[in-house]
């Protein structure tokens, strides 16, 4: 039997399930369904093959439009228009089914992970991963398909690919524990679009901001930039190809950020096991 424990109250049982459901939800967890990656192997793997049926046919035909004009026919055409269908599909199958297993993997590996606990989170991604404080952060939010989580000092403390997760999922989950989440960002009205030269930012951040535009189409160079200019107090984003900046607030919590740490809803009495 489950007993219902309170102060200065009679033991009265409760159902099981009651207590299982609460304890589950102390740590909620957030991971891309297992059918995607599946789905994505398989298909690629069947395009492959079906890209092995259709070869040989496609090539001669591609030769007999060649043959009608003064160009030569290239070797590798006119080498894939005599290839046999069974070595057509063995071969481009192969190739295919390999390359479903790598899309398969890719697609796992990069996809977001979230534990999200009363008091903390934790993140995984690709090679990153990282544990994030409850009472550390003034805002999450989504902001396209990114997870942004802001700091008491209004800074990213993470910015992370969450298409793979249900926006929905991830609202409830970061609700349900507690932690201040915000429909859009809160500093919105405070983005300045940069223009070289602008009044705003001394000539050291124009530096650093003239480089992360020349880096833009380098991605490891771009958020190394970031990492720099975020720790120079300035916050970056980009909007229809334009460069927005703000500044980060230099002490305290961030707008509408609680003031201390408080837990969610919890029971009145605990749950025990006991003998009959």
């Amino acid at each position: 039997m489950l007993l219902l424990v309170g102060p200065g109250r009679a033991d009265r049982s409760i159902p099981l399930i009651e207590c299982l459901l609460y304890y589950s939800r102390v740590t909620t967890e957030l991971k891309q369904n297992v059918a995607v990656p599946i789905v994505l192997g398989v298909g690629t793997a069947l395009l492959g093959v079906g890209v092995g049926f259709a070869l040989p046919a496609l090539a001669r035909l591609l030769v007999t439009l060649i043959d009608r004009t003064p160009f030569p026919v290239h070797g590798v055409i006119d080498l894939a228009s005599d290839l046999p269908l069974g070595w057509s599909v063995g071969l481009v199958g192969v190739l295919g089914v390999a390359t479903g297993l790598y899309v398969a993997h890719a697609a796992a590996r990069e996809a977001l992970r979230l534990e999200v606990s009363r008091d903390h989170l934790t993140y995984r991604q690709e090679d990153r991963n990282g544990w994030i404080e409850r009472r550390d952060l003034s805002a999450v939010f989504r902001e396209g398909r990114h997870l942004v989580m802001l700091g008491q000092d209004t800074r990213p403390r993470a910015r992370l690919d969450a298409d793979a997760l249900s926006a929905g999922a991830v609202q409830e989950a970061l609700r349900s524990h507690g932690y201040p989440w915000r429909d859009g960002d809160p500093h919105e009205g405070q983005y300045l679009d940069w223009i070289d030269g602008r009044p705003e930012f001394t000539d050291q951040e124009h530096v650093l901001l003239r480089r992360r535009h020349r880096e833009r189409k380098n991605s490891a160079a771009r958020e190394a930039l970031d990492e720099e200019l975020t720790a120079r107090g300035l916050v970056l984003r980009e909007r229809a190809g334009t460069v927005q900046v703000r500044r980060a607030a230099t002490a305290g919590p961030g707008p509408g950020a609680p003031t201390a740490l408080t837990d969610g809803p919890e029971p009145e009495t605990g749950c025990r096991g006991a003998d009959d």
